[in-house]
């Protein structure tokens, strides 16, 4: 994952404007190949640091976003890729959220879970930051056997992660879409958990 943070207090070095449009630019086409883990902050510190052309220029471009003021804080999810297994008794995965510069006076926004999926539903969608890492449990919706029937030997679903991102402005989501793999036949999984 790379992260860049382009911090100004409003006062451009010799051409430094034009560099920083330019490279906003050649980070937006870098950006595109990517799916995920490809970030840049622009990170205003003063008011004197506003300026519309540089907000022009990062609007449209993705994984960039601009941050104003020195309170922010970065929130990713660890492991947005995981694997779950119908022939299990509890099917659940591990979530856990990667928290950057983080202050614990944040720890009780809530977040929520998303799931539209014909066979499964959450056991439960909302929790708080500071409940996290937790166990998150898939329902069957109707009989597991039934939906093993229907299954194919492997398969996708999708979920999302929300939290009020405009009441919460200096807090910033990377990644908010965990890919669950539904596994209709046994395997094992090993999970490694690094740390920065």
């Amino acid at each position: 994952m790379n992260i860049v943070f382009l911090l100004t207090d409003g006062e451009h070095n010799v051409d430094g404007k034009e560099k920083l449009l330019s490279g906003i630019k050649k980070w937006g086409d870098l950006s595109q190949n990517y799916s995920e883990g490809a970030y840049a902050f622009f990170v205003e510190l003063t008011d004197a640091a506003i300026d519309e052309d540089i907000h022009n220029a990062v609007e449209p471009t993705k994984h960039i976003q601009i941050i104003h003021g020195i309170e922010f804080y970065i929130l990713r999810i660890n492991n947005s890729e995981q694997v779950v297994n119908t022939n299990e008794n509890n099917i659940s995965f591990k979530l856990s959220l990667l928290k950057n510069n983080w202050n614990k006076k944040f720890d009780n926004i809530p977040i929520r879970l998303k799931l539209n999926n014909e066979n499964f539903k959450l056991g439960k969608e909302t929790y708080t930051v500071g409940e996290l890492p937790i166990s998150v449990n898939l329902i069957p919706k109707k009989s597991i056997q039934k939906i093993r029937t229907d299954l194919p030997p492997a398969s996708h679903i999708s979920i999302s992660l929300y939290f009020n991102s405009s009441k919460y402005n200096q807090i910033k989501l990377l990644n908010n879409q965990i890919k669950i793999k539904i596994n209709n036949e046994k395997e094992k999984v090993l999970y490694l958990d690094i740390e920065d």
